[in-house]
């Protein structure tokens, strides 16, 4: 079914790889059915043969990274409010653990109304052996549960991994 309104929404994810092979084909069909229109933010040079997983549909580089970086990451999250702030998206869809730690923190700063986030798995969590570190991850993880208007798990034991975190209820 066709809107009437035009609306934007964005997905932001890590790599150009999960965005090209996954991301864009959902974004494409969302935008057929509905009228909207879908933007792809990733990392575009996320690895060596990033360059041949070509982002056609309104693609925008962000360069978030999936090793932990303090300083690009505080300068990707800056970029995202700044994006976030100036496009006023209907919908921010992060997808995998650090594009959804860091968009939706800068999409609750830049006042966003709809943040959903797509869990694919906590395996990041499970396997941290550094209790700290594990401690962090699930805090952040919780905390940005929190003003998260929908989160989609994409198995069971993802959805038994959030419950067991109480990542949600």
């Amino acid at each position: 079914m066709k809107s009437n309104k035009k609306n934007t929404f964005i997905n932001i994810i890590t790599d150009s790889f999960s965005a090209y092979k996954f991301v864009e084909p959902h974004t494409r069909y969302i935008d057929k059915k509905t009228g909207n229109t879908g933007y792809i933010a990733c990392n575009f040079d996320s690895f060596d043969d990033a360059k041949s997983f070509q982002i056609t549909h309104n693609p925008i580089d962000v360069k978030i990274e999936r090793e932990i970086r303090l300083l690009r990451d505080f300068l990707s999250f800056i970029r995202l409010i700044i994006l976030f702030v100036s496009n006023k998206y209907s919908v921010i869809h992060t997808h995998n653990a650090k594009a959804g730690i860091i968009a939706r923190l800068a999409a609750k700063l830049s006042g966003a109304k709809n943040i959903i986030h797509t869990t694919y798995d906590y395996g990041f969590i499970n396997l941290e052996e550094n209790k700290i570190k594990k401690m962090l991850f699930v805090f952040l993880e919780r905390l940005c549960g929190k003003f998260t208007d929908r989160l989609i798990v994409v198995s069971n034991t993802t959805r038994a991994d959030a419950l067991r975190y109480k990542i949600i209820d």
